[in-house]
């Protein structure tokens, strides 16, 4: 994503579905607000995972070419499946290049 996306642009990622279990299998498969925030901290880099599959955070510094979140919401409304004891779980971000980030 860093090398595709022009020096001032804007990554939007649609993060659904955050509540899945990994594990399940897909498609859809499991994208919880963390695999982003891993992946983009260390382009190319194997995220940590623990023994149920759910993606882990990491103390990892970011690297020099990498994308950093600036902003992030939760949609007002979404399909039923994005909906989990009457809370929305899905998410929207925004992800421009470090030093872009403003």
């Amino acid at each position: 994503m860093h090398q595709l996306l022009a020096p001032t642009g804007v990554l939007i990622c649609l993060e659904f579905p955050t509540h899945k279990p990994a594990a399940s299998g897909g498609p859809p498969f499991a994208l919880p607000s963390i695999v982003h925030q891993e992946l983009f901290k260390r382009p190319g880099e194997d995220m940590s995972y623990d023994e149920g599959q759910k993606p882990l955070p990491s103390d990892r510094e970011e690297a020099e070419k990498t994308l950093v979140r600036v902003a992030q919401w939760q949609p007002a409304r979404t399909h039923q499946v994005g909906i989990v004891k009457g809370e929305i779980t899905d998410r929207v971000s925004l992800w421009k290049h470090k030093g872009a980030a403003s």
